[in-house]
């Protein structure tokens, strides 16, 4: 599965996938990375309970200003 970075901080890093969902996944996963950066989740683990009808960060806000 690919994503494409949303925006990353210190400890986490938020992550839209092709499939139009957000997940959150550890910074240290993606520390090449940049936001804006396509990456492939193949060698990342996306938390066990993920699914297509889940929106793992609902509960947080994302600032992108």
């Amino acid at each position: 599965m690919r994503g494409i970075i949303i925006d990353k901080n210190f400890s986490e890093a938020f992550v839209c996938l092709e499939d139009g969902e957000t997940i959150s996944i550890p910074s240290s996963e993606v520390t090449d990375s940049n936001v804006g950066d396509m990456i492939t989740l193949s060698n990342i683990s996306i938390p066990t309970n993920y699914n297509s009808n889940t929106n793992l960060i609902n509960e947080k806000l994302l600032d992108f200003f």
